[in-house]
Order: structure tokens, then sequence, then C-alpha cells
């Protein structure tokens, strides 16, 4: 599947490099057709840091979303997909990186296989991806999500990363200040 995704990467194009186990056999193969010539001139933006030391070892030239803001297609893979071809991503951690490439992408290709396919998102019950992102040093954020209980919260770069549970609508409070999670039913 990775092999086929890459059929979409052509010589002369920026590409978004994805993150996790399914988007390292994609740059694995970007990196070998470079190394045999049969792609040239190829700029690689990664989606997380595991990424760009991949491509960086492969031999695959990179830039930054500002130095490359507009990419020609963008590789990744889900962690479900349903069937109106709604995805979950994210679990790898790299939630904001992974959507700010994507989007920048004039196409996207999502790598997917039968092991990823539910009925409905959540439907893996898994816990699902939540990042929120501070605009302003004391800020605070709602967010609707599904979810039973807050399981995970951590702080990087900025940034707050959540794990939660489908389950029941939650309304929750991100506060800077607190560093707390308050779920508040929202039904």
């Amino acid at each position: 599947a990775a092999h086929k995704a890459v059929e979409y990467v052509k010589s002369d194009m920026v590409v978004g490099l994805g993150t996790g186990s399914t988007a390292a056999f994609a740059v694995d193969r970007i990196g070998q057709l470079m190394k045999e010539g049969q792609l040239k001139n190829i700029i690689g933006v990664p989606t997380s840091i595991r990424t760009l030391e991949q491509a960086k070892a492969l031999g695959i030239p990179l830039a930054t979303l500002d130095e490359q803001p507009k990419l020609d297609v963008a590789i990744d893979g889900a962690d479900e997909v349903d069937n109106n071809l709604d995805v979950v991503k994210g679990r790898g951690g790299a939630l904001l990186r992974e959507k700010m490439v994507e989007l920048a992408a004039d196409k996207f290709v999502c790598i997917v296989d039968d092991s990823k396919m539910v009925s409905g998102l959540g439907g893996s019950k898994l816990a699902m991806p939540v990042e929120i992102v501070q605009v302003r040093a004391c800020a605070s954020a709602y967010v609707n999500v599904y979810m039973h209980v807050c399981v995970h919260v951590c702080l990087r770069a900025e940034s707050y990363l959540c794990n939660v549970r489908a389950d029941k609508t939650y309304q929750v409070l991100l506060s800077s200040d607190s560093m707390q999670m308050k779920p508040v039913c929202s039904n």
C-alpha cells in the first residue's frame, strides 16, 4: 500500500512526509527511489522529529512548512477509517503538524488497509487524540469531545496532547493556569 501511495510522487515535487509505522514505509520507498535515480529533486516536509530523522538518514532533502508553504502531495497513514472515508489521525502524537502539512498539499494520499476500517469513528475503542494549541500565554480552550474520562494530558511545545475515550459527549475546559481538565456533561 505504501509503495502504491508513492506512485503519486514525481520528480521535482515538494512532498509531505507523514508520521507512524505505515508512513515510514512510504518514506523508505521515496528514499530508495531517490537513491536509484528514479526520483530527483524531491523536497520533503516532515510531520515529526521521528520522520525528519528517518528522511535525513535516507538522504531526502528537507524543508519546513515555512520554507515550503505549498506542497504537491502529502502521504500519511490513518488510525481509523469509517465507511464515509472519515479518518482518525494523530495517535502517534503528531496531530497538528500532520494536519498543517496535509492542508498545505494539493493532494493528500492516505494509506489504509482493512485493519484500520471501523463501522464508525471511535469504533476501535482506542483513545481519540486531541491537541489543544495555546494562542496566548494564559489561554483556556473549550473542546467538545466524546469521552468517558480524561485519561492523559501532557504539555509539549506549548500545546496539550490529550487522549480521550469515546463514550459520552462532554465539554472539556483545559486551562493553562491550572493544567487541569474538567469534564462537564453537555447532554
